[in-house]
């Protein structure tokens, strides 16, 4: 993490904004250990769901899930989603040497087009129906289009809470 905002710094126009890093607060407690690595570093701060509650982060749930797709889908629909000139990845997968990300935008692109309803049918007759959004089939995965789902929706919270909306 501090590699990636060391990196965002290098970048003039990038210099001295505020970050907001926004991790997914799961079981794992990954979303404390990133609040650990950025904690004192300057002008960066870590985004909590509920400002009351101590850990930061935040998680995804069924409910905020539907919210992240509507928000991808307005975004979208407004054309509001833009590559910076100077796109990056930290990602050795997807950054080819000369710091071509055509991959990981045709990734991303892939994902986008792969989320859909995913309906799993009662076991049994005391069992319920199941329907959830995903991205993951045939073993390809769905996490950087929940990732830029996430950023979308809790950037627009973070905004509002900050009055910029």
């Amino acid at each position: 993490m501090r590699r990636i905002i060391s990196r965002i710094r290098q970048f003039p126009h990038f210099a001295r904004v505020p970050i907001v890093v926004i991790p997914e607060n799961n079981l794992g407690f990954e979303s404390s250990h990133i609040a650990d690595y950025v904690r004192n570093l300057p002008n960066v701060s870590v985004f909590t769901e509920n400002p009351d509650d101590l850990r930061e982060g935040v998680r995804k749930t069924a409910a905020n899930t539907d919210d992240y797709q509507r928000a991808v889908d307005r975004m979208l629909r407004l054309r509001r989603c833009y590559f910076d000139k100077d796109l990056f990845t930290s990602s050795r997968a997807y950054e080819k040497v000369n710091g071509d990300c055509t991959a990981i935008k045709n990734e991303l692109r892939n994902q986008l087009e792969r989320y859909h309803w995913e309906i799993a049918e009662a076991k049994n007759n005391f069992g319920k129906r199941s329907i959830t959004m995903t991205g993951k089939m045939g073993g390809a995965q769905d996490d950087l289009y929940v990732a830029f789902a996430m950023l979308e929706f809790w950037g627009q919270v973070h905004m509002q809470r900050c009055g910029l909306t």
